[in-house]
């Protein structure tokens, strides 16, 4: 068996940000949240406000956030970087 994470990758608008964020705080149980301010800087912010990670990357408060939670018995770690207009999204399963 073959025990490397599953990694998906996809660049995201920000209404499909905003349809992400509704999906995890619909279906998954949100274990923690961390925010990236900048590239000198390092994550903090442990958080379960997904509205406000959301808030935080479309003003370009936090350049990044991770978002790590279960999913039908799953653990997830979802990755958001801002990338230009939109937000890059990387998904890598554990578990």
């Amino acid at each position: 068996m073959n025990d490397a994470p599953r990694v998906f990758e996809a660049t995201l608008s920000w209404d499909r940000v905003d349809d992400l964020l509704a999906d995890l705080a619909a279906a998954a149980t949100v274990e923690e949240v961390l925010m990236k301010g900048g590239a000198e800087a390092r994550a903090h912010g442990a958080t379960s406000d997904l509205a406000a990670v959301r808030k935080a990357l479309s003003d370009g408060r936090i350049t990044g956030a991770q978002i790590r939670y279960l999913h039908e018995g799953v653990r997830w770690t979802d990755t958001l970087l801002r990338a230009g207009d939109g937000v890059r999204l990387v998904r890598a399963a554990s578990g």
